[in-house]
């Protein structure tokens, strides 16, 4: 039998036995056994060698056990537990300490620095993006209560599992691959459970409600300070609400300036192409008799000609490579909301990088300022060149108009 089968007999066998495993209705051999298939399943679709594949599935099977004796720190006594395990077992010493590294990045707190570290927590958190997870997180719910934990009502509840889940994001490709469409569906079902809830709650916008953590307590707080939250709270939506609104202002503003700038080179186009067609069908046929109008005719003929070719070029659009990399992404680079420059990249990439935007809020504002930045300068390039067409168009009126008036009055002059 190998290490990893004997280490799932034994955890198996400690959770059976254990007098707390009533309590535990979510942190139970039931949710160890989901996150270790988890982890295998993401080990097998990741770039990892054997000896972490077997690590990371040694943690998986370790990372809870400490749970048997109390919610508050069960991390360490987990990686506690799998120390004296595999010590007995004379496990290589790196192995063990690269083992309970693993297991401490389970910590909701923690951040993973390897790719290791980034399956094990996607594992630890792959009921998010579980479709059972409706009934998985009310056995969280009722394991909290149990213990002792800080107890809220439904709708409270569901509105910090919505929040939790939001602000949750997944760190390896196979997990937002496939795990992050079914979170994204979990959080529409508990919206869609709080609008239902709505009508029978006062002020639901006001409540202050904590995030579900691992290591939740039963807590009391004065009033003051609640009062203080909520008015932070409130204080706090603010800013996000505004940015919104302030680049959806600023974008439609600039899309119409752009609309209004090509209307007003299509006009130049139309009344110069009018203009060019009179010339050549009305004028031209007289200028065997009348020799005198040939210069004016062609005065006005490359000024109107000169606008209609200095507006569509206000008009021709401009796009750039279309290929955006997946390197560029990863480090917050490039703006993938641009048609221009993801059209030529492969639908998997396209995905990828749109939820890693998603999951970002400030990759996505920056994404946002950097697509109204260079509509900036499309704008820019649209009015300078419709600004010259305009000039052009006046300065060829009026020197064509002077032209014409000369010749006719040195015509007459001529003729007397």
């Amino acid at each position: 039998m190998s290490l990893i089968d004997e280490s799932y007999t034994f955890v198996k066998s400690q959770f059976e036995l254990a007098s707390s495993k009533k309590e535990l209705m979510y942190h139970n051999w039931d949710h160890t056994e989901f996150v270790y298939n988890s982890a295998m399943r993401i080990t097998n679709n990741s770039a990892v060698n054997e000896q972490e594949k077997e690590w990371i599935a040694i943690a998986a099977l370790f990372h809870d056990i400490g749970y048997l004796g109390g919610a508050i720190n069960h991390e360490e006594r987990s990686a506690q537990a799998v120390d004296d395990y595999l010590t007995k077992r004379d496990y290589p010493r790196v192995g063990i300490d690269r083992i309970k590294e693993l297991i401490m990045v389970t910590n909701l707190t923690k951040e993973p620095e390897d790719l290791a570290q980034k399956i094990m927590k996607d594992a630890d958190l792959a009921h998010l993006g579980d479709e059972n997870y409706m009934s998985i997180y009310k056995n969280l719910k009722e394991e909290m209560a149990k213990m002792n934990a800080h107890i809220q009502s439904d709708e409270e509840w569901n509105r910090s599992c919505c929040k939790f889940l939001r602000a949750h994001k997944y760190y390896t490709d196979f997990a937002k691959t496939h795990l992050r469409p079914q979170k994204m569906e979990n959080i529409q079902k508990l919206e869609d459970q709080l609008k239902t809830d709505e009508p029978t709650t006062n002020n639901i916008q006001d409540k202050e409600v904590e995030l579900p953590t691992e290591n939740s307590e039963k807590t009391s707080e004065d009033p003051a300070e609640k009062t203080k939250k909520k008015k932070k709270k409130k204080n706090s939506d603010i800013p996000e609400k505004g940015i919104e609104t302030m680049f959806r202002v600023s974008l439609r503003n600039h899309l119409n300036l752009s609309r209004l700038a090509d209307n007003k080179a299509n006009t130049l186009i139309s009344v110069n192409a009018i203009i060019i067609s009179i010339v050549l069908s009305a004028l031209f046929p007289k200028l065997d008799t009348n020799p005198f109008l040939i210069y004016p005719c062609i005065i006005l003929l490359v000024f109107t000609i000169a606008t209609v070719i200095i507006s569509i070029l206000s008009t021709i659009p401009q796009t750039s490579h279309g290929l955006l990399s997946k390197e560029k992404i990863a480090n917050k680079e490039g703006n993938i909301l641009f048609f221009g420059n993801f059209h030529k990249m492969p639908l998997d990439d396209f995905e990828w990088g749109i939820q890693e935007l998603m999951q970002d809020k400030d990759y996505l504002y920056r994404s946002l300022s950097r697509d109204l930045y260079f509509l900036g300068i499309v704008l820019h390039r649209k009015y300078k060149l419709l600004r010259i067409s305009y000039i052009v168009f006046v300065a060829g009126l009026f020197v064509s108009i002077s032209a014409f008036i000369y010749s006719i009055q040195y015509a007459s002059t001529a003729v007397l």
